[in-house]
């Protein structure tokens, strides 16, 4: 409540102005007002008019208990085909790129596009195709991708070939004449310099026809400079709990040696794992990729198409998309 005005025939007293009152007179002139915002009391005059009491206040306050609007994201490029068909060392396919979001902003009703890549294909006569790129997009929404896997190179006898490995979120093995390896993402690279993705694919060499391993999300190929894969071999993926179980992803394919199967890269002559972004062998095709998303479980399940499989593991609203879909949050 506002202060009461003072009085116009008194003596002046002292009232403490901390507080927001005015002092009374008794001098000719009027009183102060007291201070506004406080509810004071302005002080009275003996011969002249009181001052205005001081305004009122309200004042609120609570404990603030918002669910932050926000998820995570794990995203996983398709994995790159192995060169061939050939005669000679072909080099395998490298791995899809591997990205880890945490604490995205989302904003309700927005709805975002989660596209799922599929891996490279083997192509009778002609090179291999690289994986396809992984991502989430959405109006107003720094893109998040996951590139796809180089692939492997041809060997030295392939019609038309020129031999390397292509670049992606992990590089391809190069054929056994193959001029260079795949690049990968990670920082400083001549191919994508940014968060790490992946690694390089490894070299190719005559001695025993062998192409190179494709690279993974945690290891380079076999035969790239410090790799410490065997000549041939694909490059370690990385292990995820994301989904509430540890499940491999983004290994490299193998070439003339064992590719990094646990991780879903393919042994020569066989495809990388569906849905982990795996590397092909040598004359294999590539694992598609994949998309997860979780947030937490105070907030409202999500709009989704593209039949998501969905999982509460207790902590997480957890949301699998092996194909292509959207979703939207809650207000």
């Amino acid at each position: 409540a506002g202060g009461g005005a003072g009085g116009g025939y008194t003596n002046g007293g002292f009232v403490n102005p901390v507080y927001g009152a005015s002092n009374g007179t008794n001098s000719p002139a009027s009183s102060q007002n007291a201070q506004n915002n406080t509810g004071a009391g302005a002080g009275g005059s003996r011969y002249a008019q009181g001052g205005a009491g001081g305004s009122g206040i309200v004042i609120l306050r609570y404990v603030s208990n918002i669910t932050p609007k926000e998820f995570d994201a794990l995203i996983i490029g398709g994995g790159g085909a192995g060169g061939g068909p050939s005669s000679a060392g072909t080099g395998a396919g490298g791995a899809g790129g591997f990205l880890m979001s945490n604490a995205i902003t989302y904003v309700a009703g927005t709805t975002y596009t989660a596209t799922v890549a599929g891996g490279g294909t083997t192509n009778s006569g002609s090179p291999s195709s690289w994986g396809g790129n992984t991502s989430i997009t959405g109006a107003g929404f720094t893109s998040l991708i996951a590139y796809g896997g180089g692939r492997g190179g041809e060997g030295g006898d392939e019609a038309g070939s020129d031999g390397p490995g292509g670049n992606g979120g992990s590089g391809g093995g190069a054929g056994r004449n193959g001029t260079g390896f795949g690049r990968g993402v990670y920082p400083g690279s001549p191919f994508i310099s940014s968060a790490r993705q992946g690694n390089d694919g490894g070299n190719g060499t005559n001695s025993g026809y062998a192409g190179g391993g494709g690279g993974g999300a945690g290891t380079a190929g076999g035969e790239s400079p410090g790799s410490p894969k065997a000549r041939g071999e694909g490059g370690d993926g990385l292990y995820s709990s994301f989904s509430g179980t540890a499940v491999g992803y983004a290994g490299g394919g193998g070439a003339s040696a064992a590719g990094a199967t646990a991780y879903g890269g393919g042994n020569p002559s066989s495809a990388g794992t569906p849905n982990t972004g795996g590397g092909g062998g040598m004359y294999a095709n590539g694992g598609s990729g994949i998309i997860m998303i979780r947030y937490g479980r105070a907030i409202a399940n999500v709009t989704t198409s593209g039949s998501p499989t969905y999982i509460d593991d207790g902590t997480y609203k957890i949301y699998k998309f092996t194909g292509s879909g959207s979703f939207s949050f809650p207000s």
